[in-house]
């Protein structure tokens, strides 16, 4: 009867050993701060944000002055047809180049 009750509690021993294996396997570790790796990309983000901005301003401004320098020759009504269309090139290219600096932005 001795060796009975002896192997039942080694039995119930090795369950409790077994399952506080897998317990502590299965615990959470200390997590990696990630905080100053998330602060880094948000700022580089900002940054980015920022220059696409500057770039979509810089367009708009560019496709203004087109614009400003086609209406000028049109209203001089001294410029050739060919100054008027490259004129008009030029704003359609400023215009475009806003665009794409508006949808990057």
């Amino acid at each position: 009867m001795k060796s009975r009750r002896f192997r039942l509690s080694f039995r119930i021993l090795a369950v409790a050993l077994a399952f506080g294996l897998v317990a502590a396997a299965c615990g959470d570790d200390e997590a990696a701060d990630t905080s100053a790796a998330d602060t880094a990309a948000l700022a580089q983000a900002q940054a980015d944000a920022a220059a696409a901005q500057a770039n979509a301003d810089a367009a708009a401004d560019a496709a203004g002055e087109a614009q400003a320098a086609l209406e000028a020759a049109i209203a001089e009504g001294a410029a050739d047809s060919d100054a008027i269309a490259a004129l008009e090139a030029e704003l359609a290219a400023a215009q475009e180049a806003a665009a794409a600096a508006a949808a990057a932005a």
